[in-house]
């Protein structure tokens, strides 16, 4: 789980002591399942916004806090020194009509395309056109590739999600499992995850350690039909595996299939 604190939700009326309260409370939520907080310190050390920070009357105690927040990494560490996006692409929200450059959803979403399984969202203010949007969808423009980021604009949302997180699938989902709602994450002393992606539904490959066999979440094939894909360690297919017990299928074996990366 990783979460973006949406600078661009705050462009419409600057620093508030409520959009601040509430990153501050989301980030001491979040912290406890251990998810991984980011921002755009660069957008934060503008002398707009220092003076837009100075001018809020904020109780002695807090002020503390937020500030530790938006200068600080005590709660959200920067996403640039370990950018996966660029500069250059540029990205379309689509509701609320945004179009988008170097900011933190672009990264959000540049995550999110190299790793279909990852559980990415962004902390946006409430006073904002991202309030009570629990998902969006994000395109890059100069590939077409289009990818869903929850949206937590509320307390009441960040423990929806956190809710979510817990791994249950419905098997009446019509999209496919992530990887925490399978064993592969639910066990990890039987399978590690390693850095490769599957190229084709572009989900995170994972290692079953006592065989060295490679398995990843087939993403074409939702509720009932979900299941994940087995290959040996030298990507040869050796079928499928059930998403809870991870018991492999031989049936399901295809001739000739390769795992492509």
């Amino acid at each position: 789980m990783i979460g973006f604190l949406n600078e661009h939700s705050l462009g419409d009326h600057g620093a508030s002591e409520a959009s601040l309260n509430f990153f501050l409370l989301a980030a001491q939520e979040l912290a406890r399942e251990g998810t991984i907080l980011f921002k755009d310190s660069h957008f934060f050390l503008t002398a707009d916004f220092a003076r837009e920070f100075n001018a809020l009357s904020l109780p002695k105690d807090v002020r503390a806090l937020i500030r530790e927040l938006v200068f600080g990494e005590r709660y959200y560490r920067c996403w640039r020194p370990e950018r996966l996006s660029n500069d250059i692409d540029q990205y379309t929200c689509h509701e609320p009509v945004l179009a988008l450059q170097d900011h933190s959803i672009c990264e959000a979403a540049e995550r999110k395309i190299l790793d279909n399984g990852l559980e990415a969202s962004l902390l946006s203010a409430e006073d904002s056109a991202f309030q009570d949007r629990y998902q969006i969808s994000v395109s890059k423009d100069r590939t077409r590739q289009q990818i869903e980021l929850r949206c937590l604009s509320s307390l009441s949302l960040v423990r929806r999600w956190v809710t979510e997180q817990r791994g249950y699938y419905d098997p009446a989902s019509a999209v496919a499992p992530k990887d925490f709602q399978t064993i592969l994450l639910k066990l990890p002393d039987r399978f590690r995850a390693t850095s490769k992606i599957e190229r084709r539904g572009f989900r995170r490959v994972f290692e079953e350690m006592e065989t060295c066999r490679l398995y990843y979440v087939d993403e074409g094939h939702p509720g009932g039909s979900a299941h994940i894909e087995v290959f040996s360690a030298h990507g040869e297919h050796l079928g499928t595996a059930d998403i809870n017990t991870g018991e492999l299928d031989g049936s399901a074996r295809v001739n000739g299939r390769t795992l492509k990366l």
